[in-house]
C-alpha cells in the first residue's frame, strides 16, 4: 500500500529525522501529530547532530521552564531547538503543544507555517496583504496562514491533494 513512500521513509529514518514507535513499527496509516511534525523539522534542522549539542543545552537553559509546563513525555530538546532557531515562539506553544492538541494530526496549513519558518523564509504577500490561491478550498485556509501556504506552494514543497484542492485542514 505504501511502497511508493518506502524509499523516502527509509532515507528519513537513516538520517534520524523519524524514528518510528517504541515497538519498532512505523505505522504509516497514522496521521502525523503536531508534536511529531515539530520533532521531524527540528531534527531536519540539526537538533540531533552532535555539533549542535551545545546549542541544545543553551536552548534548554533558555526555554526549558516554558516547555516543562507542557509536561511532554518526549521532544523537549526538539522544541527547545526550534525555539532557539526562532521557528517557534512561546506564544506558539499552546497552538502545537497544549495537551489536547499535541497528539492531534497537524493540519496542512499549520505544516506550511512551520516549513516556511524552518526555512527562514517569509510568507508570501502582495501589496494589499491578501492573496488568492487557485484552490477550490482556499477559503478554508485561515487568513493568517495564507501567505505561508502560498510560500510552500510557490516553491513546490506543498501542493494540492488532487485537482484544485489544497486540503488545508
Amino acid at each position: 500500500k505504501y511502497a511508493w513512500a518506502a524509499p523516502s521513509i527509509k532515507a528519513m529514518a537513516e538520517e534520524g529525522y523519524i524514528t518510528g514507535y517504541e515497538d519498532d513499527t512505523f505505522r504509516p496509516d497514522n496521521s502525523v501529530t503536531r508534536l511529531e511534525v515539530l520533532a521531524l523539522f527540528s531534527r531536519a534542522l540539526g537538533a540531533k547532530d552532535e555539533i549542535n549539542a551545545p546549542l541544545i543545552k543553551l536552548a534548554n537553559e533558555k526555554y526549558g521552564k516554558i516547555i516543562k509546563a507542557y509536561e511532554l513525555e518526549w521532544g523537549t530538546d526538539e522544541i527547545a531547538f526550534l525555539m532557539y532557531r526562532n521557528v517557534l515562539t512561546a506564544a506558539d506553544l499552546d497552538t502545537y503543544l497544549a495537551e489536547d492538541k499535541r497528539n492531534e494530526p497537524m493540519p496542512r496549513y499549520e505544516a506550511a507555517i512551520i516549513i516556511t519558518k524552518a526555512m527562514g523564509a517569509k510568507p508570501v504577500a502582495n501589496a494589499e496583504q491578501t492573496l488568492t490561491l487557485e484552490y477550490a478550498d482556499a477559503s478554508e485556509i485561515p487568513a493568517n496562514a495564507m501567505g505561508y501556504v502560498a510560500n510552500v506552494n510557490e516553491k513546490g514543497i506543498m501542493t494540492g491533494m488532487g485537482e484544485d484542492i489544497f486540503s488545508p485542514k
